[in-house]
């Protein structure tokens, strides 16, 4: 009995920001980002990857990105091309659909781990497959700490005018009473009033 054919399969390793994420990514992000990547899968003597426009393929190297920054050897597979492409046209016509294409969670980089593992069993590297998440949660951290310092300087800023409107004679009766004199907790008085007694003190 003849031993099974076996195929090549290579992840091609492309950094979209040919550099920049490296350099600018500790100043902007506050951490440091080797690359922002984009792979595709090549076998059978075809390089396949998934975008917007769906599953495209073209000869290794040949899309406009040019050559890839890396290439990772994934393995071996028995699955002959036949097999492939009708395991491709399953794909197209379900998770990887043109319009299931989504940048940090259906990506093309989700599409060349669905493949790695169908061709070989074996995953794409962690640390392209993690990078969505590691920037989104980088990014809501930086907001999560521009929203608290925001909040600390508008605290401080009304405590320093509540103690300087506190010290204006009278103050505690305006606050506590409506701009008629009555006692009231109504919006338009309260509201108005702190804004109108800083004109009067200029």
């Amino acid at each position: 009995m003849e031993p099974p054919n076996l195929y090549p399969v290579k992840l091609y390793v492309y950094d979209l920001s040919k550099g920049l994420a490296r350099r600018l990514s500790p100043i902007m992000l506050g951490k440091q980002l080797e690359g922002i990547w984009h792979t595709s899968i090549v076998v059978h003597k075809d390089e396949f990857y998934f975008g917007s426009s769906g599953i495209s393929s073209c000869p290794p190297g040949g899309t406009l990105l040019g050559p890839p920054d890396s290439v990772v050897d994934v393995g071996s597979t028995e699955v002959t091309e036949e097999l492939f492409q009708e395991y491709l046209s399953s794909l197209g016509e379900s998770l990887f659909r043109r319009e299931a294409y989504d940048v940090f969670e259906n990506n093309c980089n989700t599409f060349t781990n669905e493949v790695a593992q169908f061709l070989t069993g074996r995953k794409i590297p962690s640390y392209i497959t993690d990078l969505p998440s590691e920037i989104l949660s980088t990014i809501m951290h930086l907001f999560e700490r521009e929203r608290e310092s925001t909040t600390g300087r508008e605290r401080e800023r009304e405590s320093q005018a509540d103690s300087a409107l506190s010290k204006v004679p009278g103050i505690s009766w305006i606050q506590d009473h409506d701009l008629c004199g009555n006692q009231d907790n109504s919006r338009d008085c309260t509201t108005q009033a702190p804004l109108l007694i800083l004109l009067n003190l200029f």
